[in-house]
């Protein structure tokens, strides 16, 4: 008899840890998705797609003076990352080899002054142009004075 109670108490305890086990996998799949999709809602992606590559242009999440320019292009083809100004001066620049399937560039605009700029990415006879705005926000701060009686 004091097998079968020991047979019957191993199972509900097993039972019992894969329940918890498979809560606790569904709990941290849940938290994961919720930090993925917080992530995505603060940085506006915007995004392009030609006949050999696709793009993803966005601040970064981290560091909002940093744009990032992902591509994601055919073997075989190079291209080209400009950053430019109004008057299409090139600002900054990225090759992007033939070799390279996925690429993902950083460029720090900390030191450019706030306005309208492009940027391109050109393939062959191909060109994607985005304009990207850099405003700098103000921080109001308030002082106040209490006396103490």
């Amino acid at each position: 008899m004091s097998n079968d109670n020991n047979n019957k108490e191993q199972q509900q305890i097993r039972t019992i840890m894969k329940t918890f086990a498979t809560s606790l996998m569904i709990a941290l799949s849940l938290g994961f998705a919720t930090v993925a999709s917080a992530d995505d809602n603060r940085s506006a992606a915007t995004t392009a797609t030609s006949n050999s590559y696709r793009t993803a242009i966005y601040a970064s999440p981290y560091s909002p003076s940093t744009l990032r320019v992902n591509v994601e292009k055919q073997a075989g083809k190079a291209l080209v990352i400009n950053i430019k100004d109004k008057q299409n001066n090139v600002l900054a620049s990225q090759y992007i080899t033939k070799k390279s399937g996925t690429f993902s560039a950083k460029f720090d605009l900390s030191q450019l002054e706030d306005g309208t700029y492009h940027v391109e990415v050109i393939s062959d006879n191909e060109v994607t142009a985005k304009s990207i705005t850099l405003k700098t926000t103000s921080i109001d701060v308030k002082r106040s004075v209490s006396v103490n009686i």
